[in-house]
């Protein structure tokens, strides 16, 4: 069974980092042909969540992995949010239309397409690029910044709190360094007026 690897795995095999999750791609049409696929490779399904097209499983006696189809690898790295996930890895081919390992090289983020679309289309990638350049230690692109600046206040509707909260968490944890640049990065753009709208305290401004 043809099978890639994508998304932030392929992003952090090559920063020499152990990934926390390993993604990986089937082709073909639709959720049950991948489980089909996956039944004929000797699979165990643990479940299928229809509702993000995921199926979970496993071979025998091995490590839990998330499977995802598309119709071609194009499609499905046409649709991420950042050039530094949208790479793939077949076991013997890197997959990068976007450019995402120059960008890694300049530690630059960069969106997949137009920045102000790319966050306009899901507002929590604001807090996700934060995320991604704290930890990473990346800078945002010049469209980035921009775009950042444009749509922060669409952070405060209701169904982002959680969200928020779960990205903030994550890249304070990082490390040292990435708590400080998440909160270089708040207050650079002015981020503090969205936590402060949800309660959100970090305990320092």
């Amino acid at each position: 069974m043809k099978k890639y690897l994508v998304g932030g795995a392929v992003r952090d095999k090559l920063l020499e980092r152990l990934p926390d999750d390993l993604d990986w791609l089937v082709l073909c049409q639709d959720l049950q042909s991948l489980e089909q696929k996956l039944r004929k490779a000797n699979y165990r399904i643990i479940y299928v969540d229809e509702a993000r097209n995921l199926i979970r499983a496993c071979l025998e006696q091995g490590k839990v992995e998330d499977y995802v189809f598309a119709e071609s690898l194009e499609a499905n790295l046409s649709r991420r949010d950042f050039t530094i996930n949208a790479m793939a890895y077949d076991g013997e081919t890197l997959y990068d239309p976007y450019g995402g390992v120059i960008d890694l090289q300049l530690q630059r983020l960069e969106t997949v397409g137009d920045a102000y679309a790319c966050l306009h289309s899901s507002p929590i990638r604001i807090m996700r690029a934060i995320r991604f350049a704290s930890c990473f230690s990346l800078t945002f692109s010049p469209s980035i910044a921009i775009a950042i600046d444009l749509l922060k206040d669409e952070l405060k509707a209701q169904q982002f709190e959680s969200l928020i909260r779960q990205e903030l968490n994550k890249s304070l944890a990082y490390s040292p360094y990435s708590a400080i640049a998440t909160l270089t990065f708040l207050s650079k753009h002015e981020l503090w007026s969205v936590l402060d709208w949800h309660g959100i305290t970090i305990g320092t401004k």
